[in-house]
C-alpha cells in the first residue's frame, strides 16, 4: 500500500570502509527530504560551489544513528561527531554521497519514513 503523504525527512544507509581493516560497517543518516524541483536546484547550487559540504550537513542533515565507539558504546549526534565525519576522507565522501541518495528517494529497505 502506498500512502500519499509529504515526507519531510528520509533515512539512507551510510557505509563506512575502516581505512584499516577494509571492512565496511553500516550506519544511518536521516537527511531533509526536498521536493524533486527544490532538489535539482539544490543540487545545482552545490554543483556550482554555492554551498559547502559543511553547509549541508548544517542544514540538512537530521540525525546520524547507529555509532559506537571503539568500545560498542553508543555515540551521540552532535556537532563533534558531525565535525569528525566531515574531516576523514573515508567518512567524509559517503556521507555527502547519502544526501544524494536520500534525494534520489534510497531509503533503507527495511526504513518506512
Amino acid at each position: 500500500m502506498i500512502v500519499k503523504s509529504d515526507s519531510t525527512t528520509i533515512k539512507v544507509d551510510v557505509t563506512i570502509v575502516d581505512p584499516e581493516s577494509g571492512e565496511p560497517a553500516t550506519c544511518q543518516a536521516r537527511w531533509k527530504l526536498y521536493p524533486v524541483d527544490d532538489s535539482q536546484a539544490r543540487v545545482k547550487e552545490i554543483n556550482a560551489g554555492n554551498v559547502s559540504d559543511e553547509q549541508l550537513v548544517e542544514d540538512d542533515l537530521v540525525e546520524l544513528i547507529g555509532i559506537t565507539d571503539d568500545k560498542g558504546k553508543a555515540v551521540d549526534d552532535d556537532a563533534d561527531l558531525r565535525a569528525w565525519f566531515l574531516r576523514w576522507p573515508h567518512t567524509r565522501r559517503p556521507l555527502i554521497t547519502s544526501w544524494f541518495r536520500a534525494q534520489e528517494g534510497y531509503a533503507s529497505a527495511a526504513q518506512k519514513n
